[in-house]
């Protein structure tokens, strides 16, 4: 299994509570090639809302799209923190309690 970690470009001043940019942690779930789960290994802040379940798209829907993970090492993408995630809840559900956090990339590591 591949890993991927999750660069902060957007806000160009966000930095997680060590000082980094860069998230750590692995995909959970490819829902469809526009969307993806992703847990951090940690806990993130985003100002008052926190948390370590991300729900992920690519930034350009026509360019890129999660299919393209087995030959891209890159993928822009723009992040939502999911306050709550489990396998039973559909994708319509997700994106409705989906908080945008920041834009950045998706990186294979």
């Amino acid at each position: 299994m591949k890993i991927y970690h999750i660069a902060i470009n957007e806000p160009w001043s966000s930095k997680l509570q060590n000082g980094d940019n860069i998230i750590h942690g692995h995909i959970v779930k490819v829902i469809n090639e526009q969307t993806l789960i992703y847990q951090s290994d940690i806990n993130v802040k985003f100002g008052k809302s926190g948390g370590n379940m991300f729900l992920i798209e690519p930034v350009q829907l026509k360019k890129f799209n999660f299919s393209d993970l087995s030959t891209k090492r890159y993928v822009p993408v723009n992040v939502y923190l999911v306050k709550t995630y489990s396998d039973i809840i559909d994708e319509q559900q997700l994106t409705i309690e989906a908080k945008f956090v920041f834009s950045g990339g998706l990186i294979e590591i």
